[in-house]
C-alpha cells in the first residue's frame, strides 16, 4: 500500500515516544511491586511521563518537523470520538430505560 509523503508515520519518532513510555511503565511497575513506600504523588508523576510520551507519539505521528508546543496534551481527534461514543452508549442507555418503563407500566 503506497502512501502519499504526507500521511506517512513518522516511524522513528513515534518508536522513540513509545520507546520512552514503556520504560516510564516498566519502572513504576518495578516501584510498585517491591517499594513499599511508593505513593500516589511518585504514581501521578510517572503516569504523567507516560501519558506525555503517548500523547506525542499520537499527534507528531505525521509531522515531518517536531517539538509542537501541544504536543504534549492529550489528542483532540481521540477525545472527540471518545465524546461521541459516550453520547451514543447514553442515547442506547435512554432507549433501554424508557423501554424498561414502558414494560413495567403496562404490567409486563
Amino acid at each position: 500500500m503506497s502512501e502519499e509523503k504526507h500521511d506517512r508515520l513518522n516511524r522513528e519518532w513515534i518508536l522513540t515516544q513509545l520507546r520512552e513510555a514503556k520504560e516510564e511503565l516498566d519502572r513504576t511497575i518495578d516501584e510498585i511491586e517491591n517499594d513499599e513506600e511508593y505513593c500516589e504523588e511518585e504514581f501521578k508523576i510517572a503516569m504523567d511521563h507516560t501519558y506525555t510520551h503517548l500523547n506525542i507519539a499520537w499527534n507528531e505521528r505525521k509531522s515531518r518537523i517536531v517539538g509542537n508546543a501541544d504536543a504534549w496534551l492529550f489528542p483532540e481527534d481521540i477525545a472527540k470520538e471518545i465524546r461521541a461514543q459516550v453520547r451514543r452508549i447514553k442515547r442506547k442507555e435512554r432507549v433501554w430505560r424508557r423501554e424498561k418503563t414502558r414494560k413495567i407500566l403496562r404490567g409486563e
